[in-house]
């Protein structure tokens, strides 16, 4: 019994220090006698009564305090647990959150694409700047079988009573052709859904100034000076039935209502023996912003994506007459015909606003190092639109100024098509050239709202300009050639 006894304690001699070094701190472990806990991202000094080795405060991304010993990390605290000690507060955006993940998978696939445009805008047609008029405008000669006048010539008496040779202001020389311009798009992936795609484009303001209308001359006596076909009536019948071969036009003059009807004979009495000039100013800008639905299948060659977003084009027009003519008139004191020189303005404006939702397709064939695609679209919408006319100084100096203007809003239509082929330089960077067609119907334009109307007096003779607006629609078509660059994050 007393070998059993002193075996057991010897056997509790032996443990009771090894018992004691799980239990308790060495000297120097933990000098400052915390008893294991340490303040995050405070040294510990003296590892075994060493100075040399000390914990401090590392992480990437975060604050974290750990103490290293020269096996690596030392316990800080009971049941050797490493405490970390963060900030009160990490913000919103801290490190991998689910935004922040998300935010950086957008961009990492973003793209940004610049173009440079070279667009052609339709011109307005061949309108005749006056109303309508009574007198016959043939357009060939039974003599000289060729066209006379893209824009007729014809013979009228001014108001001093002269003979002279006029021609009606027209458009067919209006160039809104070869525009430059700039496009900007900025496109962001959506996850596995699609890429939100926005887009803005301006093409630079177009302006044609018409002086005398071009008509087409001929040298039928071959003395080296065109000559200018005028049709003469000189039986009195209506009809011109012969030519006389002059060298000059005197004169620009614009037919009028006269109370809103057609009169019957001559009724130019907007006569321009000076000088003429007309300016037509156009400009064009838009955006678009569109969500591309991601492809069924993106790993095929051939891949579809529906769209659908909203589009607003802007489509101002601004068209400015000037005419400066002789003004006759009598002087009260002497009662003697006076002349003096007057200048007649009408100017016309057109603001068209058009705005609603679109949908479309992109299709687009790749392969390793090209691709090329098409991309119809359309938008049905709203035209919110703004004309105005102004007037001065239309009968004489003293005809009082007119301002008329109207706005409205109206249904509106744009149907766009793109054709490109893209050249892949690598993975971030590539090049294209494409076609772009875009019409826009319901859209007005100055020169269709002008009524050139008088009002006259007693016995039918002018009293003051009366001119209407008369709102009416028409479309225009924009197309050209794109070429730009895009670069991918």
């Amino acid at each position: 019994m007393s070998r059993w006894s002193t075996l057991t304690l010897l056997c509790l001699s032996l443990a009771t220090p090894g018992f004691g070094l799980a239990q308790s701190v060495p000297a120097g472990y933990y000098p400052d006698g915390s008893q294991g806990i340490v303040p995050a991202g405070h040294a510990m000094p003296g590892y075994g009564g060493d100075p040399g080795y000390y914990g401090y405060s590392q992480g990437h991304g975060k604050t974290k305090s750990r103490s290293y010993g020269p096996n690596g990390p030392l316990p800080s605290g009971p049941g050797r647990t490493v405490y970390e000690q963060l900030p009160e507060d990490r913000g919103w955006l801290y490190e991998d959150s689910p935004l922040e993940r998300s935010l950086k998978n957008a961009f990492r696939h973003a793209y940004f694409r610049t173009e440079y445009l070279h667009w052609d805008v339709s011109d307005p047609g061949n309108n005749i700047l006056s109303a309508p008029t009574n007198l016959p405008f043939p357009t060939t000669n039974s003599q000289f079988p060729v066209l006379v006048s893209d824009v007729p010539a014809f013979q009228l008496t001014d108001q001093n009573g002269n003979q002279i040779v006029a021609v009606e202001p027209r458009l067919d020389d209006v160039l809104t052709d070869a525009n430059n311009g700039i496009r900007l798009t900025f496109g962001l992936t959506a996850a596995d859904a699609g890429i939100f795609e926005a887009s803005i484009f301006a093409l630079e303001s177009g302006t044609t100034r018409l002086g005398i209308p071009d008509i087409r001359t001929t040298d039928f006596d071959g003395d080296g000076t065109p000559d200018v076909l005028v049709p003469i009536d000189t039986n009195g019948d209506g009809l011109d039935d012969s030519f006389a071969s002059l060298n000059s036009v005197d004169a620009v003059a614009q037919a009028v209502l006269i109370d809103g009807v057609l009169p019957a004979g001559d009724n130019f009495l907007l006569v321009n023996d000076i000088n003429y000039e007309a300016s037509l100013k156009t400009e064009v800008w838009g955006a678009e912003a569109n969500f591309l639905f991601a492809p069924f299948n993106p790993n095929v060659p051939l891949t579809t994506m529906p769209f659908f977003g909203v589009r607003y084009l802007n489509f101002n027009e601004d068209l400015r007459q000037t005419g400066v003519y002789n003004f006759s008139d009598f002087d009260i004191t002497t009662g003697l015909p006076t002349s003096q020189v007057a200048t007649r303005k009408i100017d016309s404006t057109t603001i068209n606003n058009i705005y609603g939702p679109q949908m479309g397709l992109r299709a687009e064939l790749r392969r390793k190092w090209f691709a090329i695609g098409a991309q119809p679209k359309v938008m049905l919408g709203l035209n919110s639109y703004r004309a105005e006319i102004g007037t001065s100084q239309v009968l004489g100096p003293n005809d009082p100024s007119q301002f008329l203007y109207k706005k409205s809003t109206t249904f509106g239509v744009v149907g766009d098509l793109e054709v490109y082929s893209r050249l892949y330089f690598g993975d971030h960077l590539s090049g294209f050239v494409a076609y772009n067609l875009l019409w826009a119907g319901m859209l007005t334009r100055p020169a269709d709202n002008i009524v050139y109307n008088i009002q006259s007096a007693t016995g039918g003779q002018p009293q003051q300009s009366a001119f209407e607006l008369d709102v009416d629609f028409s479309g225009a078509i924009l197309q050209g050639i794109s070429v730009g660059a895009q670069l991918e994050y």
